[in-house]
C-alpha cells in the first residue's frame, strides 16, 4: 500500500493520486513508506503539496511552489501532514496577511456607497396628505381660460369654446350641493366664466365684421389675372374676322368675363373695392371691328423635289398644307405625300410640316416632327411659322425640295 505525504489515506500502489484528497502520491516519490501512519516527525517536504524536499531547496520538483515564502520546508506533524501555518504562509504573500473582521450574517454581504446609490431605487413621491394643522379639505374650482387680447378669429373661436366647458363643468360641481350650501368661490366663478363668454362672443362679432386682409388680397389677384386673361384672347381674336374665329377661343374669352364678374362681387362682399377702385363689374367689351381679309396667294407656289425633279404644286384653295407620309392605319393623308420620294427611309414624320400664306406671306411651320425641318440649312424651332422666299431650301428630314413661286 502507498500512504498519502498529505492526509495519510492509504492507497492503491498502481495510484498516482489520493483517493480520499486527490494529492499526487507518485510509488517512487512514496518508495520506502511504510503501510502503518507515521507517528512523528519525517524528511521535510513541499507545504503547498507535502511532495519530499531536500533541505535548503528553493522550489518544489513536484509542484513548483517558492519555498522560501515559509522560510523552508515544512515539516510535518505526528500524522504526516504539514502543519496548518507552513500552509497558509506558502500559499499567501506576506501582504495578503489581513487583520480578521466582524463576521456577517450568514447570507449577508457588504456594499460600498456608491453601490447603495446605484441599486437603491428612487422613492416615489408621497402622496399630498392633508396635516391635522391644514384644516378641512378645499374643493378648487376649474381653472378659467386665459382673458388675454385675442388678435386671430380661430383663438376667438377656441376661447369661447374653453368658456362653455368651464361653464358646464361648474355646474356640474355646483349640482351636488343643496340650495345655499356651496361655497361662495365656485358661484364667483360661475359667474365669471359667464360675462368671459360673453365678452369672446361679443369679440368675435366684432372681429366678423372686419374683412380678412388675406381675402382680399387673394381676390384682387383673381381679379387682375381675369383681366390679363381677357386682354390676351381679344388681340388673338383681333386677327380675325367675323365668324372666321375658333369657337374655342370666343368660348374662352366668355368664360374669362364671367369669372371676373363673379371674382369682383365676391370682392365686394368682403367689403373691398377692385384694383381699378370699382367693385361694379366692368361694363361688355365691344366686338373689335372686323380686319379685312389677308390678301390671298398670287401665282402657283410649288416645292420642286431635289431627288428626282419632280414638282409637287401647292392647292391654292388650302389654307393648311400638310406634309409628310400617307398612313392609312393611323387616317393621315397630308397634302403633300413624301412616301415616294423615300420620305420613310429619309426620317419624314407622317405629318412633318405645315406650309401656309399669311398676311400676305408664304410660311412654314415644323409640326415638332421627330428629325425636324430645316430652311436654307437652319434648323426652325416647332410649330413656329418660318417666311419662305422664292427659290428657298426646304428639307424635311433628310429630304430636300426647292420652294418656286411663279
Amino acid at each position: 500500500m502507498i500512504i498519502c505525504p498529505i492526509c495519510g489515506a492509504e492507497n492503491d500502489p498502481n495510484n498516482r493520486f489520493c483517493d480520499q484528497c486527490g494529492a499526487r502520491v507518485d510509488p517512487a516519490a512514496a518508495a520506502g513508506t511504510s503501510s502503518s501512519r507515521p507517528t512523528g516527525a519525517s524528511s521535510p517536504t513541499c507545504p503547498a503539496c507535502g511532495a519530499p524536499v531536500l533541505p535548503g531547496q528553493a522550489f518544489c520538483d513536484n509542484c513548483g511552489a517558492d519555498l522560501r515564502l515559509s522560510g523552508g520546508p515544512a515539516t510535518k506533524n505526528s500524522l504526516g501532514v504539514p502543519a496548518m501555518e507552513d500552509l497558509t504562509m506558502a500559499v499567501l504573500p506576506p501582504s495578503d496577511k489581513v487583520a480578521p473582521s466582524k463576521p456577517e450574517p450568514e447570507g449577508a454581504f457588504a456594499l460600498s456607497p456608491d453601490e447603495e446609490t446605484l441599486l437603491s431605487p428612487p422613492l416615489p413621491p408621497a402622496p399630498d396628505q392633508p396635516s391635522a394643522s391644514s384644516g378641512p379639505a378645499v374643493v378648487s374650482s376649474p381653472a378659467l381660460p386665459s382673458t388675454s387680447p385675442v388678435a386671430d378669429e380661430q383663438q376667438l373661436k377656441e376661447l369661447i369654446t374653453s368658456h362653455r366647458s368651464t361653464i358646464t363643468q361648474l355646474e356640474q360641481i355646483l349640482g351636488v350641493y343643496p340650495a345655499g350650501t356651496a361655497p361662495e368661490s365656485l358661484t364667483t366663478a360661475l359667474e365669471e366664466a359667464h360675462k368671459a363668454l360673453a365678452q369672446a362672443e361679443k369679440d368675435l362679432g366684432t372681429f366678423a365684421a372686419k374683412p380678412n386682409p388675406a381675402d382680399l388680397a387673394r381676390s384682387e389677384a383673381e381679379i387682375e389675372r381675369h383681366k390679363t386673361t381677357i386682354a390676351q384672347l381679344e388681340q388673338i381674336l383681333h386677327v380675325y374676322t367675323e365668324g372666321t374665329a375658333p369657337p374655342s377661343l370666343t368660348l374662352a374669352l366668355a368664360d374669362a368675363r364671367k369669372a371676373l364678374a363673379q371674382s369682383e362681387a365676391q370682392l365686394q362682399a368682403l367689403g373691398g373695392k377692385s384694383p381699378t377702385g370699382s367693385s361694379a363689374a366692368p361694363p361688355p367689351v365691344a366686338a373689335p371691328p372686323p380686319v379685312a381679309a389677308p390678301p390671298a396667294p398670287t401665282g402657283e407656289a410649288s416645292l420642286v423635289m431635289l431627288d428626282g425633279d419632280v414638282e409637287i404644286k401647292l392647292p391654292k384653295e388650302k389654307k393648311e398644307i400638310i406634309v409628310g407620309r400617307e398612313d392609312p392605319v393611323s387616317q393621315v393623308f397630308p397634302e403633300v405625300d413624301l412616301t415616294g420620294f423615300g420620305g420613310e427611309t429619309g426620317g419624314v414624320s407622317r405629318q412633318h410640316a405645315c406650309i401656309s400664306f399669311q398676311n400676305g406671306q408664304w410660311v412654314v411651320t415644323d409640326l415638332d416632327s421627330t428629325n425636324f425641318t430645316r430652311v436654307d440649312g437652319k434648323r426652325i424651332e416647332p410649330n413656329t411659322p418660318i417666311p419662305l422666299h422664292d427659290g428657298a431650301r426646304i428639307q424635311f428630314g433628310r429630304i430636300a425640295a426647292t420652294f418656286r413661286i411663279s
